[in-house]
């Protein structure tokens, strides 16, 4: 699906506005993570973009080094041990995300679009995900933002991801794939803003009435 070059256009002026409006807040996160916890300032995890190329996503360091080889690996769970002291704030507010801004500029990925997954967790889908570019926002992001408190208590957290979560997000980005257009990608843009600030996920399904309607074991919304 060729992606249309208003989008790539907005993508990177938007990324770089961003940074340079942030970069004090983006310094003193930098400075705050290098001098507690593990020292470490950037993770850099393999992920699966367009047509199956690898990139390495960028993101703040908020988990210990090793913790993609150990617990639920791939998959964050409510209470994840494996997450850094004070860096909860960081993964609630979608702040260690952004450093993402400069996978963008790239190339690696768009503003919107499915999520870019590890190839563990993409083995879980059978769809055509790696025929667009990855994004920082989308549908599937902004609907399962919360995604490890929706876990009912007693669950395992790893197989109601696979079992209800996965098959859900595969519809939502089957849905993206089908009508990707600067339509979609603007109200995208606008909603994430939306659900941003006032934590009301609602007006997803008011702005997209076909959109398929989620499972009962995640309507948390």
């Amino acid at each position: 699906m060729k992606k249309c070059k208003i989008c790539r256009i907005l993508d990177i002026i938007i990324s770089l506005m961003t940074i340079i409006i942030l970069s004090p807040i983006l310094i003193i996160i930098m400075i705050f993570l290098r001098l507690t916890n593990e020292r470490k300032v950037f993770f850099l995890q393999e992920r699966i973009g367009k047509f199956g190329k690898k990139f390495n996503v960028i993101k703040f360091v908020t988990m210990f080094e090793n913790s993609p080889t150990i617990g639920s690996r791939s998959i964050t769970i409510k209470d994840d041990p494996r997450i850094l002291p004070f860096c909860n704030i960081l993964r609630k507010l979608k702040i260690n995300e952004l450093p993402q801004l400069f996978n963008i500029i790239k190339g690696d990925m768009s503003l919107v679009g499915p999520r870019p997954l590890t190839e563990e967790v993409l083995s879980l889908y059978k769809s055509e995900k790696d025929k667009v570019v990855p994004g920082l926002t989308g549908l599937g992001s902004l609907i399962f933002s919360d995604e490890e408190a929706l876990c009912p208590e007693g669950a395992d957290p790893i197989e109601f991801y696979k079992k209800i979560i996965v098959p859900y997000k595969l519809e939502v980005e089957l849905y993206f794939l089908k009508y990707n257009s600067f339509k979609l990608w603007l109200y995208i843009i606008l909603l994430t803003i939306y659900v941003l600030i006032f934590k009301n996920k609602k007006w997803i399904w008011k702005i997209f009435k076909d959109l398929p309607p989620p499972p009962k074991e995640v309507q948390k919304f």
